[in-house]
């Protein structure tokens, strides 16, 4: 890093993540994370049209302070979504599935091939939260966006379709990817969840740990080894 820049500061971050695969688990998921219950009532005019005030969830990991905000996509706006993926630059992309279903495990597969790469080969990663000045982007150089896998349960009696070695096969394919594990985004149980998306923020934490300021970043990519200099020998 050059001399006037500073580490990332991780004591405080938004973040801002991005939920696609099962369209009827991704709003079952979301709801039991972020308030803990499914809503009673429903405002269109509300932030982001989740029918209710959008408040971060504030999560403690290590010695950092996130703010998460999570955002779930239509499988039908998947072309809408992958369009502005370069313009919203989420640091981590989440998948779902339904454990009942192959198909929905199929799905995943599809969408995971679809994820284009990061414009310029880098992931970009807001600077702090509360915004810090002057602001300055955080990039880390990557030739894919991270994907973490959830496997979701609801209800509990449907039979199982997918089973855990089907997807870390998958995971073993493509290194990625990660696996959170299996959730069950239900009231009263709602076994797993915070843990998947424990998860998920760890993920993101890694990356803000190899973060670097954009003018620190092209320096790096710019770098160039020296050239070694080539041994002569005196002939007598």
């Amino acid at each position: 890093m050059t001399e006037s820049s500073t580490p990332p500061d991780l004591k405080e971050q938004r973040v801002d993540l991005e939920i696609i695969g099962d369209d009827k688990m991704n709003w079952r998921l979301r709801n039991m994370y972020e308030y803990g219950s499914f809503p009673s009532w429903y405002d269109p005019t509300v932030m982001n049209l989740k029918g209710r005030d959008d408040q971060a969830k504030q999560v403690q990991v290590n010695d950092t302070l996130h703010y998460v905000i999570v955002t779930e996509h239509k499988q039908d706006a998947m072309d809408t979504y992958l369009f502005n993926l370069k313009a919203m630059t989420p640091p981590v992309i989440i998948l779902t599935y339904d454990v009942s279903s192959k198909e929905s495990l199929q799905n995943v597969k599809k969408m995971y091939d679809m994820i284009p790469a990061p414009e310029d080969g880098k992931l970009r990663l807001e600077p702090g939260y509360p915004f810090p000045r002057p602001y300055h982007h955080l990039f880390v150089l990557a030739k894919r966006y991270p994907v973490v896998i959830i496997g979701c349960r609801y209800p509990q009696e449907n039979p199982r379709e997918v089973e855990r070695e089907d997807v870390e096969m998958f995971i073993s394919q493509h290194p990625d990817c990660k696996f959170a594990g299996e959730c069950m985004p239900k009231e009263g149980a709602n076994e797993n969840v915070d843990k998947v998306f424990q998860f998920v923020l760890e993920v993101y934490h890694e990356l803000r740990k190899q973060a670097r300021r954009e003018e620190d970043l092209y320096l790096e990519v710019d770098a160039k080894p020296p050239k070694k200099k080539r041994k002569s020998c005196l002939v007598l």
